[in-house]
This record gives C-alpha cells, sequence and structure tokens, in this order.
C-alpha cells in the first residue's frame, strides 16, 4: 500500500491516453456525418469533399487524412456487416 499515489497517477495517465486516441475517433465520425449531410448520398460527392479535406489541419493540428490513420479500427462484427452461421457434423 506504499505505492497508492503512484498507482493513482499512473491510471489518470493512462485514462488520459485513452482519452486523446478514443477522440480521433469521434472527430473522425464528425466528419464522416458532415460528409454525408454534405453529399446527401452520393458516394463520390461525399469522397470528393473528404478528400478536399484531408490535407486541412482540422484537429489539434493533425489533418484528416491522419485523424483517419488513427481511428479505431472497427470489426465488420460492430460494423453489422457479416454474420457467420457454422454447422458441423461429427
Amino acid at each position: 500500500m506504499q505505492n497508492k499515489g503512484f498507482i493513482k497517477v499512473f491510471a489518470i495517465i493512462l485514462t488520459l491516453i485513452c482519452l486523446f486516441y478514443l477522440s480521433f475517433t469521434i472527430v473522425g465520425r464528425q466528419y464522416n456525418k458532415k460528409a454525408d449531410a454534405y453529399a446527401k448520398g452520393d458516394l463520390e460527392l461525399k469522397n470528393q469533399y473528404l478528400d478536399s479535406l484531408s490535407t486541412e489541419k482540422v484537429y489539434l493540428g493533425y489533418t484528416l487524412k491522419q485523424i483517419r490513420e488513427k481511428e479505431i479500427g472497427l470489426g465488420l462484427d460492430l460494423k453489422g456487416g457479416m454474420n457467420v452461421i457454422v454447422e458441423m457434423d461429427v
């Protein structure tokens, strides 16, 4: 119990680091929503909008391209894109 302060400081620092990296995902999703609203369903227009912002600094000195690289990657199961049923017969 002598290192109680160290553990608290370590936990706080680890939490701040996690929140920092999670913020990239939140900002990336906000720009995707803005692109969806701008394009109104047109995929090509959405891609043009995102490409035009890819070199501009949009968050803490990071460009949109860098933000999209630092986002947390979601698998197909979290995006709702894949269902698999496996049947095995002995």
